[in-house]
């Protein structure tokens, strides 16, 4: 508890201070969709893709700011993070001094894996939403082997597994042809999860 309270007053005073308060950090070059619009396959196909940060230099990293800033909310993005088996190590280490975030496309996230997450101190997760119809959203992720509701499993996973003061949203990843009534959908949608 007093640790929380440290981190919530190093947290505060950078706010206060107009102090970074923020980092998000790409930990994998590697997912499990292709979306329209996003970096991953142009660089897959083209071959720029390099190898992870292992633990150490990520942890490394992590103190750096630490050291610089003291506590602040640490998002654990790149192209889908939760590929990483040591997922769970990585957020168990920043969540030492930080507040601990993760950005996922929600699609391989189990009951175990969401369990996982949160005993190793997630405080919350935002989960990407490209669309509420499955048929559209298979055509925004280019992959057929998921779909809408595998990113909904997974919110409601996170939902369902959250500790007290963990909290799931739901981000809208919208694209040009998306429409008011999708919109609409995807917010029904999220509120009857509770996300």
């Amino acid at each position: 508890m007093i640790q929380e309270l440290k981190k919530a007053l190093s947290f505060s005073a950078n706010w206060a201070l107009s102090r970074p308060f923020y980092a998000s950090l790409d930990i994998t070059n590697h997912c499990n969709l292709r979306c329209e619009g996003c970096d991953f396959p142009i660089l897959l196909e083209k071959g720029n893709l390099g190898k992870d940060i292992p633990t150490e230099g990520l942890e490394e990293r992590i103190n750096t700011l630490n050291e610089a800033f003291g506590s602040l909310v640490v998002v654990f993005a790149g192209f889908e993070p939760t590929v990483r088996n040591d997922l769970p190590e990585l957020i168990s280490m920043a969540s030492q001094r930080n507040l601990v975030g993760v950005v996922t496309n929600g699609t391989l996230i189990t009951e175990a894996k969401a369990e996982d997450y949160w005993n190793a101190g997630l405080l919350f997760a935002s989960v990407s939403m490209p669309a509420v119809d499955d048929q559209r959203f298979k055509e925004i992720v280019q992959v057929q082997k998921y779909g809408v509701n595998d990113v909904k499993g997974a919110i409601e996973t996170l939902v369902g597994t959250a500790p007290r003061f963990g909290k799931v949203a739901v981000t809208a990843t919208i694209d040009n042809q998306t429409t008011p009534g999708e919109m609409e959908s995807l917010v029904a949608y999220a509120k009857s999860a509770k996300a």
